[in-house]
């Protein structure tokens, strides 16, 4: 077990906040708009090589020289030197693997080990975690050094001992390729080879204490402690030679298949084309898999920086969630639903930046596509805005103290309610003095204050008293008055 006190982890998301969500966040900017640059500068360098490149045929390597060239011919033998692998040296195996010629060799190779696995848990308490590491035994491709381990004495009880070194005499896991080999009078560099798939077992004569089952999977416990900790096993693969057609398509330079620059053109410069196929193909096939590619890997990286940018907010919350661990018992419930939560909320300004940052590259790379677009997302925010403020106009709430004395400026009656249009059976202005007339007599006993508003006003009588009537006979005459002017939307 590995304590970790809440105080340390507390610094250490602080840090993170302050520092690591910069970078973070820079980091998948940087991401976000290299990758959309890399798409379009890619795009344009398919549709120039389209229009640019030079069918040739399998008999002379000088033809087209110096332009972008596209062949269908077969991969030979010749040349191809046993063991000729960059790297390779074949260790026990070299007698082994004495008779096979191919373009590369892929080495499966594993040992039986002791591996660390860990778990980490939050402490009831205090805002810490426990560490809790655990070991078992398992085949694994490269070799993993026991003194690394936090508890060596748990791991060789666990796992009935300790793994030893990987003997010399075993070709590490890896692929090992030619410097060079022909497609008849062509020839193709080691990047190019390094496109020729190593999928074909290789079968020979086993090493001396070495077992070969079946699949030419190679066994041995010469390098084992006796519990099975050390036994290795080993498979080596190579190209098919049942299947030699390729499909190549590059700059001829002497014979020699290149990268083909395609013309500089706007922010894109020194971007390249070379491909290899394996089988007869068309070059609008090639083509096709060409852009279906770079817009796969377009698609992937977007995805990785949304990612990164996600990771970078969820820094940016991470003290909360610590500080919240930190109280007693339910510290760790409510620290789990934190960062549930900052996770959720952490997703809305992920994918703005996301967009802003491939919005813009759009911008500067194809103005003519990227332009509406924004132009598009103006308008809807402008839009939503005027919205906004029409809505807020029209929903606007003003409230009173009711059963007390009514404040100038308010609608009276219950609090909350919405501004309407006024109702009344008479304009809004004498409307407004039959309510201070109403009150003024009623209300505050000034007597014959609603006869001086009758008297002004010739045909008001006939309209409002019905309503002075309805006060007179109101056992609450100021209910009554707030009533009436509720019931016009009178606004006094």
């Amino acid at each position: 077990m590995e304590h970790t006190s809440g105080c340390q982890r507390l610094c250490q998301s602080i840090f993170c906040a302050i520092v690591g969500f910069p970078l973070v966040l820079i980091g998948a900017s940087v991401l976000l708009g290299w990758n959309e640059k890399r798409d379009v500068c890619e795009q344009k360098a398919i549709l120039a090589g389209d229009s640019s490149y030079r069918p040739v045929k399998c008999t002379d390597s000088t033809e087209e020289e110096g332009e972008l060239v596209f062949f269908n011919c077969n991969l030979l033998q010749d040349g191809l030197a046993a063991q000729g692998f960059t790297g390779f040296g074949g260790g026990e195996f070299a007698s082994t693997l004495s008779g096979y010629v191919g373009t590369g060799i892929k080495v499966e190779a594993e040992m039986l080990q002791c591996t660390e696995r860990s778990e980490s848990r939050k402490n009831n308490v205090g805002g810490g975690t426990t560490t809790y590491y655990e070991y078992d035994r398992g085949w694994r491709s490269q070799w993993i050094d026991p003194y690394r381990f936090h508890d060596r004495d748990k791991a060789a009880q666990q796992c009935g001992g300790l793994q030893p070194a990987w003997p010399p005499e075993v070709p590490p896991t890896g692929s090992y390729y030619v410097n060079s080999a022909m497609a008849d009078v062509w020839t193709l560099p080691t990047s190019m080879v390094q496109k020729i798939p190593l999928d074909t077992s290789i079968s020979g004569t086993a090493p001396p204490l070495w077992v070969r089952s079946e699949g030419s999977l190679f066994t041995t416990n010469k390098y084992g402690l006796g519990n099975g900790m050390g036994d290795m096993r080993i498979r080596f693969k190579g190209n098919n030679w049942n299947n030699v057609a390729l499909s190549v398509l590059g700059k001829n330079v002497m014979g020699t298949i290149q990268d083909w620059v395609a013309p500089d053109d706007w922010l894109c410069s020194g971007y390249t084309l070379k491909d290899l196929r394996m089988g007869t193909m068309e070059i609008s096939k090639m083509w096709e898999m060409q852009r279906a590619e770079s817009s796969g890997m377009t698609w992937a990286l977007r995805f990785v920086g949304f990612a990164l940018a996600w990771i970078a907010f969820c820094l940016l919350a991470g003290p909360l969630e610590v500080a919240t661990d930190c109280i007693p018992c339910i510290g760790p419930m409510l620290g789990n639903a934190v960062s549930a939560i900052a996770c959720c909320v952490s997703c809305l300004p992920a994918t703005a930046c996301t967009m802003g940052v491939v919005g813009v590259v759009w911008i500067v790379m194809r103005p003519m596509v990227g332009i509406p677009l924004i132009i598009i997302f103006l308008l809807v925010m402008i839009g939503m805005i005027v919205w906004k403020c029409c809505f807020t106009k029209k929903s606007k709430k003003v409230y009173d103290s009711e059963g007390q004395q009514d404040d100038p400026g308010t609608v009276v009656g219950k609090q909350d309610v919405e501004v309407k249009q006024y109702s009344g059976p008479v304009d809004e202005a004498l409307a407004r003095s039959f309510i201070h007339a109403l009150r003024a007599e009623y209300v505050q006993n000034e007597a014959g204050a609603v006869g001086v508003v009758f008297d002004a006003n010739g045909n008001a009588e006939g309209a409002l008293g019905p309503y002075e009537e309805e006060v007179r006979a109101a056992g609450d005459k100021a209910a009554c008055i707030n009533s009436i002017a509720q019931r016009w939307n009178l606004v006094i």
